[in-house]
């Protein structure tokens, strides 16, 4: 019985290839692992086995102090980051990503001159094309621009701001400013009116970014 304990003691002559502390035989190492050649201690083994089974079975999660790269809002996976993105180290949220895709899409669609008129005669013949739907979205906007258009509005100052946005337009070119609804007539959570108060002038990419979001001052 002493013999065998003492040749399952009796030192390997080796160290660890992670750790390099010494091995013992049926100490810190088995005598399966000797005989493979796998010198390996029992602790750096076991944390090697935890490793591989984390990345096969354990799903991804946000670690504490993972941020969105653009807007540092903390990333949670399943809520506002996707699985897929988080595991590529795509470390943006839901909005960010939109944003910087539409960003990308946009840049590679008319990002030159002459992406910028091949852009522009498409959404002429689209247009064109297409004249009854353009002509129905545009009465519809008329029309809930009369509805939200309250008896007490200001029309005199409203004409104002149309005609201060259209000196800009004929200094710095065609499609440069828009006239805004601050609050939108259509947003999907508030609904604003046709009024002075809520009429602002403002580059025209800045408008199409904002679309038909309230965008809080």
């Amino acid at each position: 019985m002493g013999r065998s304990v003492l040749i399952m003691q009796k030192s390997t002559n080796d160290h660890c290839i992670k750790c390099s502390c010494k091995l013992v035989i049926g100490v810190n190492i088995t005598q399966n692992q000797v005989k493979h050649r796998k010198y390996t201690c029992k602790t750096c083994h076991n944390k090697k086995q935890r490793d591989n089974y984390a990345k096969v079975y354990r799903k991804p999660r946000a670690r504490g102090g993972s941020h969105c790269i653009r807007c540092r809002c903390v990333l949670e996976v399943g809520v506002n980051i996707n699985e897929n993105r988080f595991k590529k180290s795509d470390y943006k949220c839901a909005d960010c990503r939109r944003t910087y895709d539409r960003e990308r899409h946009y840049l590679r669609r008319v990002g030159t001159p002459e992406a910028k008129a091949k852009e522009r005669a498409r959404q002429m013949k689209w247009k064109k094309d297409n004249k009854g739907y353009v002509n129905y979205i545009n009465k519809l906007r008329e029309a809930r621009k009369k509805e939200r258009t309250p008896k007490w509005a200001d029309l005199d100052a409203i004409r104002l701001i149309y005609e201060e946005c259209a000196e800009l337009i004929a200094e710095h070119g065609p499609r440069s400013y828009h006239v805004d609804h601050i609050v939108p007539l259509q947003g999907k959570t508030v609904s604003g009116l046709h009024v002075e108060n809520n009429l602002q002038i403002l580059k025209s990419s800045d408008n199409l970014t904002k679309s038909n979001k309230y965008v809080q001052q």
